[in-house]
C-alpha cells in the first residue's frame, strides 16, 4: 500500500530497497565465512567432481573407466608426448570429457596434469567471487589458499603428480 505517485512513498520504497541490498549482502558476506571455515578446517568439498571422479554423498569416489584415462594422460606426458598429442589421442578413444564434449583440447589435458586432486591433495580457494558486482577471480595471492592432504583418493601417485609438474615447469621455461 505504498503511493508511488508521492514523495513519500518514493522515499519509502528507496529505503526498503536499501535495507533489501544490505540484507543480500549480509547473507553473501556470511555464506563467505562459512565457505572459509570449511576451508580452514579441510570440511570443504566441491560442487563438481573433477574427471575421473563421482561426488556421492559429499565424498569424491574414483570412477574407474575415467581413472584409467587420466592415468594414460600422465602416463603419455612423462613418456614424452606433448599435450595436443594426448588430446588427439583420447579422443580417438572415443570416451567424452566431463563436460560431454567429444573432442579433447590440449587445454582440457594441461587441466588435469595440473589438478592436484589427482594425487589426493585438495588446494582450496583457487578461486573466489568477490563482492558486488560479483565476479568469479582466480586466486593470485589476493587470499589464502589451503593445502589439505590425501582427502580425495588417489588416482596417480604423487611422485608421478611431481614429475609431471616438473616436466611442465621445464617445458616452460623452454619457451620463455
Amino acid at each position: 500500500n505504498i503511493d508511488t505517485s508521492e514523495l513519500s512513498g518514493e522515499l519509502l520504497t528507496a529505503i526498503f530497497a536499501m535495507l533489501s541490498q544490505k540484507e543480500s549482502e549480509s547473507i553473501s558476506e556470511r555464506m563467505r565465512w562459512s565457505y572459509q571455515v570449511r576451508m580452514q578446517s579441510g570440511k570443504f568439498i566441491t560442487c563438481k567432481a573433477p574427471f575421473g571422479y563421482r561426488l556421492v554423498s559429499g565424498q569424491l569416489i574414483i570412477e574407474e573407466t575415467e581413472a584409467e584415462i587420466v592415468r594414460l594422460i600422465f602416463n603419455e606426458y612423462l613418456a614424452g608426448k606433448n599435450m595436443t598429442e594426448i588430446a588427439a589421442e583420447v579422443t580417438s578413444m572415443g570416451h567424452p570429457t566431463r563436460d560431454g564434449s567429444k573432442k579433447w583440447s590440449r587445454a582440457t589435458i594441461s587441466y588435469i596434469l595440473q589438478n592436484e586432486k589427482y594425487s589426493g591433495d585438495l588446494v582450496l580457494q583457487k578461486r573466489y567471487t568477490s563482492p558486488l558486482p560479483f565476479k568469479e577471480l582466480r586466486n593470485k595471492g589476493a587470499r589464502a589458499k589451503y593445502l589439505v592432504k590425501e582427502l580425495v583418493p588417489q588416482i596417480i601417485d604423487k611422485e608421478v603428480f611431481q614429475k609431471a609438474e616438473a616436466l611442465q615447469a621445464s617445458r616452460r621455461s623452454r619457451i620463455n
